[in-house]
């Protein structure tokens, strides 16, 4: 099989476990959040929004693994492939501990941290501990899964974490509707963890039977280069996880529990939203590494040309239907008095496009080992969008807290990223900024005066209409990588 075709069905088959799984997540959102109510759903996207602060523990070393054990297992070093996966269990050894000291210190000052009501203080402290445990046992999980990415199953991949993602949703309807809280629907993810992972060491002993498990194999120092690309790889997730987890708890820092939930409900339809691009994003590291192997530099250009140009245009597109139908929609979807979630949607879905179209990029320079970058640009993000929020919440209150991710993302994913990866992998600066990011922005503008100014469309039935003009008007404008040959739609990649 070509790497171009493998490359689509690795597309497609993130993408149809994406509409699967969300479409269920979907569904079941209005129920968990009227079945805990505001408050209680609240403490639980500040519990989730946790289990992304640890996920910054792992030191990027999934990423490590997908990167080195493709590179490893393409060239059948397979003695360096047991190091690595060995010596990065091991490894764990060191972190898990510091994250049950971040625990411990959390929850005995958990009532001086957040803004909760009396009855919840024992509750949330219970409910973060569970939170811990699950963490520690989807990092093993994430090793593996790494493993698998690694040798390109993505539809083996996105199979088990699709039915997977199903049978959590199922199962928090089914605990919610029996009328159990937070904590059993806490205890239900932990099982639901623990099956998965155990599913996942089985698919790779599978799919690579020269692994080997021993404590001989262990050996940090000859993993010395490799744990050096994963700080700094560190350093970059860092810098995701705040911008996507750090909002979360400074609304229960400096507002209350109400605010958490509305903001919450906002961040769930991003997320929904960024999953489609995110499965797209997660192909192109492994792909950029071959690519490299093979010394296929053009192919690495055109795939760093139009990855970002198409997930710019796919996030303008929905910033258009959410400024034109978001409030409405939300309304439909959660009941009415969620107005403050649309608001707020609509400056982090900004942030958002910016961030998503250029980490394309990144993941292209990570494939190719130019991560030490991105690291020391992921602090500065850390640093400039923690600064930013903490002083916009004082005098804008939650609207200042999503404003700082936004500069922050037009700083660094609007001028930084893309300057640096277009030197780098010897792009046209006109090129890239006309093609990637004017041209779309200006389709954007247009369809949003003529159908936002002009008819002034409301009503969610107009979505067609506006949806079949972006995608008609993107043909022309945007896609022009998209050609007909010998009666089959191709892309030019």
């Amino acid at each position: 099989m070509s790497l171009k075709k493998e490359f689509g069905i690795a597309v497609l088959a993130n993408w149809t476990g994406t509409f699967f799984s969300y479409l269920l997540a979907f569904i079941a959102t209005p129920i968990i959040v009227h079945s805990f109510g505001d408050e209680r759903y609240g403490i639980w996207s500040i519990a989730m929004s946790l289990t992304g602060y640890y996920g910054i523990l792992d030191i990027g070393i999934r990423t490590t693994v997908t990167k080195y054990f493709a590179d490893y297992s393409g060239k059948k070093e397979y003695d360096s492939a047991n190091r690595l996966l060995n010596t990065t269990i091991a490894s764990y050894g060191f972190i898990f501990p510091v994250i049950f000291l971040v625990l411990m210190v959390l929850v005995m000052n958990v009532d001086r941290i957040f803004n909760l009501q009396p009855e919840y203080v024992e509750e949330t402290k219970m409910l973060f501990g569970i939170v811990a445990i699950n963490f520690c046992v989807g990092a093993i999980g994430s090793i593996f899964r790494g493993v698998i990415v690694s040798q390109r199953k993505f539809v083996l991949v996105n199979t088990v974490d699709t039915s997977f993602s199903i049978l959590r949703s199922l199962a928090m309807i089914i605990v919610l509707k029996l009328g159990y809280g937070l904590i059993i629907a806490s205890l239900t993810v932990l099982v639901e963890t623990l099956i998965l992972t155990s599913v996942l060491i089985y698919q790779v002993r599978k799919i690579c039977p020269f692994i080997q498990f021993s404590k001989t194999w262990i050996d940090f120092k000859s993993m010395k280069g490799t744990y050096v690309f994963a700080f700094f790889n560190f350093l970059r997730q860092m810098s995701i996880r705040i911008l996507e987890r750090t909002d979360i708890l400074l609304v229960g820092m400096f507002l209350d529990m109400k605010t958490v939930a509305a903001y919450s409900i906002a961040e769930s339809l991003l997320r929904y939203l960024a999953k489609i691009p995110k499965d797209l994003r997660a192909t192109i590291l492994p792909f950029a590494s071959k690519l490299n192997t093979d010394n296929q530099h053009e192919e690495i250009k055109k795939m760093a040309l139009i990855m970002p140009k198409y997930t710019m245009s796919f996030f303008l597109g929905t910033t258009l239907m959410a400024l034109l139908f978001g409030r409405q929609f939300i309304a439909l979807w959660m009941g009415e008095g969620y107005d403050l979630s649309w608001e707020v949607l609509m400056i982090l879905i900004l942030a958002k496009t910016f961030m998503m179209s250029q980490s394309m990029l990144i993941h292209v320079l990570v494939g190719l080992g130019y991560n030490r970058f991105f690291g020391v640009l992921g602090f500065f993000e850390m640093v400039l969008n923690l600064g930013l929020s903490v002083f916009l919440v004082r005098i804008y209150g939650v609207y200042g807290i999503a404003l700082g991710s936004l500069i922050t993302v037009v700083v660094t994913s609007g001028l930084i990223t893309p300057i640096y990866s277009i030197i780098k992998i010897k792009l046209n600066f006109k090129e890239y900024y006309l093609k990637v990011m004017l041209i779309p922005m200006v389709l954007f503008a247009g369809l949003y005066a003529f159908n936002g100014l002009y008819l002034n469309v409301q009503h969610l039935f107009w979505i067609p209409v506006v949806g079949l003009e972006f995608v008609v008007l993107s043909l022309f404008f945007v896609w022009k990588e998209l050609q007909f040959k010998n009666g089959k739609l191709r892309v030019r990649i």
